[in-house]
């Protein structure tokens, strides 16, 4: 079984970790906003560029995610379905 965690501050650093030593990376997200996308975009860049499978779903909960495509730069024009 593996180890369970619970994150009560700094849950930005910890998914940081997991997605430099990661191969496969899915994040499944209620809705996105450009400060957590900032957060996490140097990461989720080196992990494309080592040819990690990333996979993003989100969802539009309160209407919060205007724009659907905002990890395109990142994943490098890599096909985003939406």
């Amino acid at each position: 079984m593996r180890k369970i965690e619970l994150y009560t501050s700094r849950l930005g650093e910890a998914v940081v970790q997991y997605i430099e030593r990661s191969s496969t990376i899915y994040i499944l997200t209620a809705f996105i906003m450009r400060s957590g996308v900032r957060l996490l975009q140097s990461a989720l860049q080196q992990a494309a560029e080592r040819g990690a499978d990333i996979k993003i779903c989100t969802g539009d909960y309160l209407y919060i995610t205007r724009d659907r495509t905002v990890f395109s730069s990142i994943l490098h024009g890599k096909e985003i379905s939406t």
